[in-house]
């Protein structure tokens, strides 16, 4: 799920809440629409820091994100693979110390 996919499941389910003539999304679809909407707010803190810890939460299995490894300053795009581990597009096996999402692709018209 990639945000636009998931602000389109939140407003339908705003919609829905307000009586609207539409069904209500799945509940799973609504728990990972507002994980991503919390990440996303978490990034566009006024804090400014956008790094979120493995400790405090992982990101969802197919969600591509940016990932920090051992602190050291390397940042791969990677997916989450299991148990904390990460994978990039070339198979290679990455543990890390935080993670966050990368925005939305542009959208051209």
């Amino acid at each position: 799920m990639d945000n636009q996919e998931a602000l389109k499941i939140l407003i339908n389910f705003k919609n829905w809440r307000k009586g609207a003539d539409t069904e209500m999304p799945q509940p799973a679809n609504i728990g990972s629409a507002l994980l991503l909407a919390i990440d996303a707010l978490r990034c566009s803190s006024a804090s400014g820091d956008s790094w979120i810890s493995v400790e405090d939460r992982l990101p969802g299995f197919e969600n591509e994100m940016c990932l920090a490894v051992n602190m050291r300053g390397i940042v791969e795009n990677v997916r989450h693979y299991k148990d904390g581990r990460f994978i990039d597009n070339e198979g290679n096996d990455f543990f890390a110390t935080h993670w966050q999402p990368l925005p939305s692709p542009p959208i051209t018209k």
